[in-house]
């Protein structure tokens, strides 16, 4: 059993790309954010693929593969609240959400409790999210004030997932 395979390597390198991202968006270098947000859906997309074609699907590996995505746009979207485009709620939000994903009833590891239909919705929607922060950052600045709106509404769909997946962890738990 190794944890360095192609779809974990896959994954990992959205911890890299989040920080090159970051810096890029920060430094308002607009190629290199938006190539390099090209790259990480098309990891995104293909390591869960890859894993299953090799038979090679394993709890850690789809942890790891959420945590790595967790930490890519929480990442990129911190830099966004930090030049005041979005608010510092939501990566905060992102961040609380998926440690309580990882944390909650062990699930992640033993293949119990999966993400919510909310919660899948919500991770896809903030990949959603940090495209539109780049294209707002470097090619659209009048989409701001959309931005803001879904940035408050992702923010809130988040923290309505959390409180749904505690409720129901307490039930499983009583």
């Amino acid at each position: 059993m190794t944890l360095l395979t192609l779809p974990n390597l896959l994954s990992l390198s959205r911890v890299v790309l989040a920080g090159i991202i970051g810096w890029a968006l920060w430094r308002d270098m607009w190629v290199l954010s938006l190539v390099g947000f090209g790259v990480a859906i098309f990891t995104d997309l293909i390591d869960g693929r890859l894993a299953r074609a090799r038979d090679a699907v394993r709890p850690y590996g789809t942890l790891l593969d959420h945590g790595c995505d967790a930490f890519f746009v929480t990442l990129v979207a911190a830099v966004g609240a930090a030049l005041g485009l979005i608010p510092v709620w939501l990566p905060i939000s992102m961040a609380s959400a998926f440690v309580q994903y990882a944390l909650d009833v062990k699930a992640p590891l033993t293949g119990g409790v999966r993400a919510s239909r909310l919660g899948r919705l919500n991770g896809v929607a903030y990949f959603v999210l940090v495209g539109m922060l780049l294209g707002v950052r470097h090619l659209w600045p009048a989409g701001a004030q959309w931005l803001l709106f879904s940035a408050w509404i992702l923010t809130l769909s988040t923290l309505v997932s959390m409180i749904a997946r505690a409720v129901f962890t307490w039930r499983v738990r009583r």
